[in-house]
């Protein structure tokens, strides 16, 4: 048995490991139905995400081979509850670990990658100096607004005014002027009870569908945002936290949560 080489990496924090070798492709045409097939078959996830090797803490990702000849190769998120479509800082981790281990060689200052993730095609542009990777940008899947401020009833909360939406998964968005609940560490645990229970009811009383992704049928995280403003650079600046399946706040800015944030501030005519 070929032992299974993993390579510890995060982005601002996040966790996203990226196995490199040791694991054979999983079957299926698409990295789609790879990723598919890792969520019904559970033990390669299990494996790797439970305890001793994983935890809620973690994510970690395996790289596949691209069925789409635009793309130089795929990967499969692992997350401890779900096997998402794509993952902003996941990619980030994928394409930082795919330059500086050489499997896609640094050739210039700024390289350019097509990966495809489960949800399909994404652009990465990495900034590199002295073969290493000092930032990557990520030109996500189309994101979108599902349900635009509708009113769901939350045990212990009451009634609350929520939008759903697509940036990579599927996301509730809740304002803060709807809880006034400061998204600082010492409210974490706060802030995790109210919002699983947010999507909770969000699941049971607006659902959710993707036209393209038809197994994509329930929200699966919460995205609690404050008030966006402008600073002294002119630049808009908005604080959020992100909750994760099972109990755990985002410790990145949540690349997907972000996406389906600016689907939701451009149909309320706050970004253009």
């Amino acid at each position: 048995m070929e032992a299974i080489e993993i390579i510890s990496v995060n982005c601002c924090g996040e966790v996203g490991d990226v196995i490199i070798r040791g694991v054979a492709a999983p079957p299926g045409k698409s990295v789609f139905e790879k990723a598919q097939f890792i969520k019904e078959d559970k033990k390669l996830w299990h494996f790797i995400l439970n305890e001793p090797r994983g935890g809620v803490f973690k994510h970690v990702n395996l790289l596949v081979p691209s069925s789409d000849p635009k793309a130089s190769i795929g990967f499969i998120i692992m997350e401890p509850e779900d096997i998402p479509p794509m993952s902003g800082s996941n990619a980030i981790c994928v394409v930082t670990v795919l330059l500086e281990k050489g499997i896609i060689p640094i050739t210039e200052s700024e390289m350019k990658i097509t990966l495809e993730a489960p949800g399909g095609l994404i652009q990465a542009v990495a900034e590199c100096k002295n073969k290493k990777v000092e930032s990557v940008k990520i030109t996500n899947l189309p994101s979108f607004v599902v349900e635009f401020e509708k009113e769901i009833k939350v045990d212990n909360l009451g009634k609350l005014k929520v939008s759903t939406a697509f940036g990579g998964d599927s996301f509730v968005l809740v304002d803060n002027s709807e809880l006034n609940i400061d998204i600082s560490p010492e409210n974490a645990d706060s802030i995790v009870s109210i919002c699983s229970k947010i999507v909770r009811a969000t699941n049971e009383q607006l659902g959710f569908k993707h036209a393209l992704i038809p197994n994509i049928k329930s929200v699966s995280f919460c995205m609690l945002m404050n008030e966006i403003y402008t600073n002294n650079d002119n630049i808009k600046c908005g604080r959020n936290t992100v909750c994760i399946r099972p109990r755990k706040l985002d410790r990145s800015p949540c690349g997907t949560g972000t996406s389906a944030w600016l689907a939701y501030l451009y149909m309320k005519d706050k970004i253009s």
